[in-house]
């Protein structure tokens, strides 16, 4: 039985070099597949579209697959060759198709092609159709309803759907009905983020261990929502002149700009840039607070490795945020764009952070990659014996 993880979109255009090995969603899932079991072969695909001709190697007993796609309107990505990939290898192997995102033209093509075969699909924090239609600012956005069809026939044919939200979870499920939809989440290896000494880690990373340090992810994407953090910073240091806002991210917006010269906060902010992953869980144990004030989100992955690390947070309630922050049993919800209600939430937590102990194992229970994987592979056998009359 062979697995094929298939992740939706290229690289090259999120700066990426077209690489054969990356750490995408697909790729994590195949190594910690790996690291459970040795049952299944496992293939990690992807379009590229700056390739000309179909890359393959293999490394760590996973094979890599990037096919030549190409564009057409509103970003909307097409691969012939991947389609063309999948037919080959259904006639050489028992093949289930694990689909990394599930809005997304392509996806919708494997899912129409190959009906017969066993579809699983991931959300990944697209968004559906209407949502397209009714939320953004592009041009072309409406064009996102002759989509709603394609999807609609394509869901049918997908077995099994993991949504990272209620609210996806419940869109899914009025297509296809609650059978077939079930919540779950991207997973933190909670063996790596977890907690440790906040002054040994500030010291590994040359922080003062006398000041607040606010620790915010995503630089200057505007649904990170920083400038709304940025306008309740000086509230913050009025009664805190110590504190600081790391911010982890490559760059620095327009609007971001104009409000630290503004309110004149520049002192009190250290930008980071890009983080080492592998430096991650000694950030967030350097934070005393670390904030999400996203306009919009899926399940945010650093959320759920902050929690565990059982660092307080502060987060807005979009997307999955209320029930990542509800699983831990600690942090504040807040509404979007609300910089008062950003600095109050911040100032409540620097006051008295005893009340916001973390519930680090409850949590374990949802976001652990065990238990992730777990629910891939319990689907994988299921979809073998019906497909197959095999069980792996």
């Amino acid at each position: 039985m062979k697995i094929i993880q298939i992740m939706h979109h290229s690289y090259s255009p999120h700066g990426l070099e077209p690489k054969l090995y990356d750490e995408g969603w697909h790729v994590r899932v195949a190594k910690e597949i790996l690291k459970r079991t040795k049952e299944y072969e496992i293939e990690c695909w992807r379009p590229e579209k700056e390739l000309k001709k179909v890359l393959i190697c293999e490394e760590d007993e996973i094979t890599y697959k990037i096919s030549p796609s190409f564009y057409l309107y509103f970003g909307r990505e097409y691969s012939l060759s991947l389609l063309r990939e999948i037919k080959k290898e259904s006639k050489k192997d028992d093949i289930i198709i694990h689909l990394h995102e599930m809005h997304s033209h392509l996806s919708y093509l494997i899912a129409y092609f190959y009906r017969n075969l066993p579809i699983v699909a991931q959300h990944h924090g697209g968004f559906p159709p209407l949502y397209t239609l009714l939320k953004s600012e592009n041009p072309l956005r409406f064009l996102s309803l002759l989509e709603y069809i394609p999807e609609k026939i394509a869901f049918r044919n997908i077995d099994y759907f993991f949504a990272l939200t209620e609210e996806e979870k419940k869109y899914i499920s009025n297509l296809v009905g609650q059978d077939k939809v079930e919540l779950l989440t991207m997973g933190v290896d909670f063996d790596v983020f977890k907690p440790m000494d906040k002054l040994y880690a500030r010291g590994m990373l040359d922080l003062d261990p006398n000041k607040k340090y606010i620790l915010f992810v995503g630089g200057s994407r505007k649904e990170k929502g920083g400038k709304f953090l940025l306008a309740s910073l000086s509230k913050i240091i009025k009664k805190y002149p110590n504190t600081v806002l790391l911010v982890a991210g490559n760059s620095i917006n327009s609007d971001m700009k104009s409000i630290i010269k503004k309110y004149e906060i520049e002192k009190n902010i250290k930008w980071l840039g890009k983080i080492d992953y592998n430096k991650m869980p000694i950030l967030y144990n350097a934070a005393d607070i670390f904030i999400l004030s996203s306009l919009r989100e899926g399940a945010p992955i650093a959320l759920i490795e902050a929690l565990a690390c059982e660092i307080p947070v502060v987060g807005t309630n979009v997307g999955g945020i209320s029930e990542i922050i509800k699983n831990f049993k600690s942090g504040l919800i807040i509404p979007p764009k609300d910089s008062n209600a950003i600095s109050e939430a911040i100032l409540k937590i620097l006051e008295k952070p005893a009340m916001f102990k973390v519930n680090r194992e409850n949590g374990r229970k949802y976001y652990d990659w065990n238990y992730i994987i777990k629910r891939y592979l319990k689907i994988y056998e299921e979809l073998s014996s019906v497909y197959y009359k095999e069980v792996y």
